[in-house]
Order: structure tokens, then C-alpha cells, then sequence
């Protein structure tokens, strides 16, 4: 997920001239973590909770603005995809390819729906559907009252693929997702009906390592057009409403993509973290202070991007100009997926099973 070479040894970084001071208004144990380097288990915030999901099947809900533990409950299921909140649910995704649905009032569980391959991406809720996106390919759309599948689409799977799947976005009753073939879809959520497919990239090359193109991170929408990633390839635009392609950039990225106003934020994987007009995609500027350390999940948080790195670092540049502005280190590990914001704060699930807030002044 992070990129390089695990036995590299990783570059030290150079000291930095603070331009804002980084607070931790709460940070608590949340279970054991992700155990494994590849599982992605991000923090979800619906309301005042944040509510998260360790790999043995511990979800737990806290207070989002204390940290305060309201409910912890047992999904009886390793989790690998979590979790998603919404319409009342908090809904994880397990390596026996249910999904697990449980109220977000007290942590029962709700329902509990098989699907036909391991769910390695949170699922989402949409008003009366659930969607997720399976391992072999598909997505799913489900009622979020029962749990029954509604219907499903397929998109199809290469011959050689990266362990991962990326999060359906849904956004004003269009669910959007990528898919192993170097392609980006969009139905409607309610129906699955297909209302546009688009490629970030087309496999190319001889050996099926060199034809990879998988688009493992969740799209972006944004403004009317959605941004999406491939597998060491391509970042592009398209148009929200019909697919169509707006620009694309070579530049290979697998870390998850972060937009504002006017800029996408994007880490490749040597380690620079770019910053591309929304409209054009034309570099703005790129910060190559992090290279070789991983940067990864993107994320705005005030006058700043934040980026967590390999170590465990978390670092905000200036989205004005890549400025490296602050930096602090969670030790528990890398960072377990994209962070969840609440208000001025953004809150962060790390792999060693911490769950913090943080806020920059």
C-alpha cells in the first residue's frame, strides 16, 4: 500500500520550521489493529460517533468529540473491509465475504448478508441501500432494512490483480466504484443500473505484472467531476454526469487521492506528494521531502493536507504551496486507512489499534 521496497532502508527526515502547532484533544485504545500490513480499516464519523473495526471483529463507537467509549460489540467474523456509517448502521465488511450490519444506537447486529467473495472495502450506506464491492469483482447493492441483495453488477476480474479493493463512493443517489480492469463505473444506487463506465487506464505491457491497472483506492467526486487512481499508472477526471474523460496524468499512485475547491492531492509512489489543478490536472506544486517513505491517505484538514507516512508520522503541508507546516508521530504503527474528519478535527486508526483525533493550530 505505502510503495518501495520494504528492505530499503527508509530515508530520515530532514528537520522542518513548525508554522502550526498540532494538538491530540484524545486518543484511546480501539482493539488490536489490523494485524496484517495490507488490510485497510478506516474510522467512519456519522454524527457525533466515530465508529471503528479491528480485524478479529471488534467494532467499537466513541464519542467523536472526547473519545468517550459508547458501545463495543463482536461482528464473529475477522473483518477486513470497515467500516461504513449511515441510515443508522455501522456496516463492516468479513474475510468470509458477509456483510455484517449493526445498529448504531447500541452495536447489535442487524442483519448479517453472504455475498460471493471476501469484502476488502468498507461498505456504504445510501439512504435504504447498502452497497459493497467484492474481491472477485462485484458490487452489490442491498436493502439496508433486510440486508437482501437487490441486485449486482459485475465487473470483472483480470487474470493477475493486486490484494485490494477500493470503497464504492456514493454520492446524490449514483454509487461510483473501480474496478480491477483500469475502470471507473457509476450506477444508480437504487437499482444498479450502469449509467457510464470509463477506463483511468488500459493494461499494457507483455507480462501480467506489467498490465496490472487495478483502481484499489475510493474515487473522489468532487464538483461535478469524479477523480480516480490506477495501480501504478494513471490518475484521471471525469465528468460526474455522463463519464466523460476530463484529463489524465501518468503519474503511478496507490495511496488514495484527497481533493479541495480547486486541487487534488495525490502521493506517488516514490514518495512525492503532488498537488494538480482540479480542472486541468496541471501541477501546482510537489513536495519531494517525503520520498521513499511511503506518504499515503491524503487528507484536507484546514489550510493543510495532511499525509501519514510508513513510520507513523503524520505531516501537514501548506495546500497553498506544499510547505511542510507540522509533524508528529502516533507510534502504533502505520496508518490502517484514510482518516475520518469531525469538525476541525481529523481522526486517525492506526494499525496498532490506536484511534486519534488531532487538530492543528
Amino acid at each position: 500500500m505505502f510503495g518501495g521496497d520494504r528492505e530499503e532502508e527508509i530515508p530520515s527526515l530532514a528537520p522542518i520550521e513548525p508554522l502550526a502547532a498540532v494538538e491530540t484533544p484524545w486518543s484511546t485504545d480501539a482493539g488490536s489493529g489490523i494485524g496484517r500490513e495490507w488490510l485497510v480499516l478506516a474510522p467512519a464519523v456519522d454524527a457525533d460517533r466515530v465508529y471503528v473495526a479491528d480485524a478479529r471483529g471488534r467494532v467499537s463507537a466513541y464519542d467523536a468529540a472526547s473519545g468517550r467509549p459508547v458501545w463495543r460489540s463482536d461482528a464473529d467474523a475477522d473483518v477486513t473491509g470497515g467500516v461504513g456509517a449511515g441510515a443508522g448502521l455501522v456496516l463492516a465488511g468479513t474475510e468470509d465475504g458477509e456483510v455484517v450490519a449493526l445498529r448504531a444506537g447500541n452495536g447489535e447486529i442487524a442483519w448479517r448478508t453472504q455475498l460471493t467473495s471476501e469484502v476488502l472495502s468498507r461498505p456504504r450506506a445510501a439512504g435504504d441501500r447498502v452497497v459493497a464491492r467484492t474481491l472477485d469483482g462485484k458490487l452489490f447493492g442491498l436493502d439496508a432494512g433486510s440486508g437482501e441483495v437487490l441486485w449486482s453488477y459485475d465487473g470483472g476480474v483480470p487474470s493477475l490483480i493486486v490484494r485490494g479493493t477500493g470503497s464504492p463512493a456514493v454520492v446524490a443517489g449514483v454509487t461510483i466504484a473501480g474496478f480491477d480492469n483500469g475502470r471507473v463505473t457509476a450506477v444508480r444506487t437504487a437499482t444498479g443500473e450502469v449509467l457510464w463506465e470509463a477506463a483511468v487506464s488500459d493494461p499494457r505491457g507483455v507480462s501480467e505484472i506489467e498490465r496490472l491497472t487495478d483502481v484499489d483506492t475510493e474515487p473522489v467526486v468532487e464538483g461535478g467531476a469524479v477523480y480516480a487512481a490506477s495501480y501504478e499508472r494513471a490518475v484521471a477526471a471525469f465528468e460526474a454526469e455522463t463519464g466523460r474523460t476530463l484529463w489524465r496524468r501518468p503519474i503511478a499512485s496507490r495511496s488514495g487521492l484527497a481533493a479541495d475547491a480547486d486541487l487534488l492531492y495525490v502521493a506517488d509512489t516514490r514518495g512525492a506528494v503532488h498537488a494538480l489543478d482540479r480542472a486541468s490536472g496541471a501541477t501546482r506544486w510537489t513536495q519531494e521531502s517525503l520520498a521513499g517513505r511511503g506518504p499515503a491517505w491524503p487528507a484536507v484538514h484546514g489550510p493543510f493536507v495532511a499525509v501519514t507516512d510508513s513510520e507513523g508520522y503524520v505531516h501537514w503541508l501548506r495546500r497553498e504551496d506544499g510547505r511542510p507546516a507540522a509533524r508528529t508521530r502516533s507510534g502504533a504503527g502505520r496508518i490502517a486507512g484514510p482518516p475520518a474528519h469531525h469538525g476541525d478535527a481529523l481522526i486517525a486508526y492506526w494499525g496498532g489499534g490506536r484511534l486519534t483525533a488531532f487538530r492543528v493550530r
